[in-house]
C-alpha cells in the first residue's frame, strides 16, 4: 500500500504574493519518528529509523530544538557513526528526488539513529523517509 508525502514550499518578498510549490511523492514504504520528545541534555537517544539511500524518494527531518543526529552508531563518547547531521531548531531538512541539492543522508541507515540534545529545553522531533 502506498503512502503520499506532500512537500509544500513557499517564498515571500515583502508584500509580494508568495510563490508556492507543492509536490506529492508516492512511496511504497516509510520509516518515521513522530512527535518524539528528546529530553534536554540527552546524549545518544536511540530511535529505530531506517534509510536505504538507493530507494529513498524523500526525507523530512524537523526538531523544535537544536539536535545532532548520528547514524548507525552513537557519537559519544567513542562511537563511530557513519554520519552526523546537525539539525537546528525549526530549520527542517526537506529533501525529495529531483531537488537540485543532494540528499543530506549519504549512506544507508540500517542500525537506527542516535539523537543528542545538548540544550536546556526538551526537543520534539519528526523524521520521515519514503522509499520505493
Amino acid at each position: 500500500m502506498s503512502t503520499n508525502h506532500v512537500h509544500t514550499r513557499s517564498f515571500k518578498s515583502g508584500e509580494e504574493a508568495a510563490v508556492i510549490s507543492e509536490k506529492t511523492i508516492s512511496v511504497d514504504a516509510e520509516s518515521k519518528i513522530q512527535r518524539k520528545t528528546i529530553s534536554a541534555g540527552a546524549t545518544d537517544h536511540f530511535e529505530n529509523f531506517q534509510v536505504d539511500v538507493s530507494r529513498l524518494q524523500d526525507l523530512y527531518m524537523h526538531s523544535t530544538e537544536d539536535v545532532t543526529v548520528a547514524t548507525n552508531a552513537p557519537a559519544a563518547p567513542s562511537g563511530a557513526p557513519d554520519q552526523e547531521i546537525s539539525l537546528p531548531a525549526d530549520k527542517p531538512i526537506d529533501w525529495m528526488t529531483g531537488d537540485l541539492a543532494s540528499c543530506p543522508v549519504t549512506s544507508d541507515v540500517s542500525s537506527g539513529v542516535y539523537i543528542s540534545n545538548a540544550g536546556s529545553d526538551d526537543a520534539v522531533v519528526n523524521f520521515y523517509a519514503g522509499h520505493n
